[in-house]
């Protein structure tokens, strides 16, 4: 949300002014200013403060802030209006009741999912009545948590993830030796931000943080060892794009963004600049550089099969060749879709009979695995979205994938590297 639109220093300064006006304060202390200027910039903060000092602050003006901005003026008895909600990650279930009481007695509309998300609150989500949420991991990571974060009402109106007592990451979330972690899903918080818009800010907050534990939680929120990323159709503009390449090689490794491009992949209007960027030549981080310019720059290539598709096809760091191999993802993805000129038909592989009724069979157990259970009766319970939504593909298609392998015949691609 907050990445998508840009703020000046006014609108940042009126949104704090109207959050003070509604939290009952003269003014923000230096710290939490700073904090919620990072925040509503769009970037991922990070807040260490002595415990008393105020860091709750930051997540009950978050979605005032962005309430205003977006021109939804909310006051406590508009009880009416869709309004912008904040995920709060709290560990205990009495730390929870207490924010919940302070979000209450400055009239902030809040609710608590730790144990579990009931059928309440996954309602009153759905129709804005909160702007805060504190839930578990366990809760955020569990069935009903990925149902409530699939409505497209609460999904277009998260704020923020913001993880309260964030140190509870690491100290619980991973194991030690031969200690199993005390609290396995707070290592897999990362998790949630692939279910959220790419542009919603993570803000991580603590009072007690070490150095280690400092770059432990900005890793364990983040996914570590991330070495490709795959997009499936292009994203809408550059920012998008450079949001998602952006979450690979953030330990420093080699890595890769590979975009697969076919007509109509993504089903929303892709903005010129970034057709110009998948039609293009030429190099294609220079691109990005030029609309992105800033003091903090990539270094240069030292060979050009390290830089993009572009370079890599006039590479000859070898004298007449190059020496360096297509990445072997790269390759897997052009084998299987593209073969010839751009936009060449690709001929499909005639696959045996008995091959065709495995995939089958693999495809509808992992049908029945996201379903969560066996008995249509109790699908219907608990999948909101219908079935073969939430699949991606319907028992039909499935069993009519061998008959269509043999009758197209074909398949078009085009790629973009």
């Amino acid at each position: 949300m907050a990445a998508s639109v840009k703020l000046s220093e006014a609108d940042i300064f009126q949104a704090k002014e109207h959050a003070c006006s509604r939290l009952g304060l003269n003014a923000l202390k230096k710290q939490q200013s700073e904090a919620l200027d990072a925040y509503l910039r769009g970037h991922d903060v990070f807040i260490c403060l002595p415990t008393g000092f105020g860091k709750s602050v930051v997540f009950q003006a978050a979605p005032m802030c962005w309430d205003f901005l977006s021109g939804n003026n909310v006051v406590p008895d508009d009880s009416n209006i869709p309004k912008s909600l904040a995920i709060v990650v709290v560990p205990l279930k009495s730390l929870a009741m207490n924010q919940l009481e302070r979000c209450q007695a400055i009239g902030l509309e809040a609710a608590t999912a730790i144990a579990e998300i009931s059928d309440e609150v996954l309602e009153c989500a759905g129709q804005g009545k909160y702007s805060v949420l504190f839930a578990s991991p366990e809760a955020l990571l569990s069935v009903k948590g990925t149902e409530l974060l699939q409505l497209q009402s609460v999904y277009s109106r998260v704020c923020g993830l913001f993880i309260d007592e964030s140190h509870c990451v690491t100290k619980w979330g991973q194991s030690a030796g031969k200690t199993a972690a005390f609290r396995k899903l707070y290592g897999n918080i990362g998790q949630l931000r692939s279910r959220l818009q790419m542009d919603t800010p993570l803000i991580a907050m603590t009072a007690t943080a070490s150095s280690t534990v400092r770059k432990a939680v900005a890793d364990s929120v983040d996914i570590k060892g991330l070495h490709h990323v795959i997009m499936y159709g292009s994203p809408t503009d550059l920012d998008d794009y450079v949001q998602l390449s952006g979450r690979a090689g953030r330990d420093g490794q080699q890595s890769y963004s590979i975009l697969v491009k076919y007509p109509s992949a993504s089903g929303v209007p892709i903005k010129k600049e970034m057709q110009s960027f998948l039609n293009t030549d030429s190099c294609r981080r220079n691109i990005i550089h030029t609309a992105f310019p800033g003091e903090h720059q990539a270094a240069p290539c030292n060979k050009a099969h390290n830089c993009c598709d572009n370079c890599a096809r006039t590479c000859s760091c070898e004298g007449d060749h190059c020496a360096s191999p297509t990445n072997f993802v790269e390759q897997s993805i052009k084998d299987g879709l593209y073969s010839g000129p751009k936009g060449s038909e690709v001929p499909l592989r005639d696959v045996p009979i008995e091959v065709q009724d495995k995939i089958r069979e693999e495809l509808l157990q992992f049908q029945s695995q996201v379903k969560g259970t066996s008995s249509a009766e109790q699908q219907d319970d608990h999948i909101y979205a219908g079935q073969d939504i939430v699949c991606g593909l319907s028992s039909a298609t499935i069993n009519q994938i061998g008959l269509g392998i043999k009758e197209e015949g074909y398949a078009s691609a085009n790629r973009a590297g």
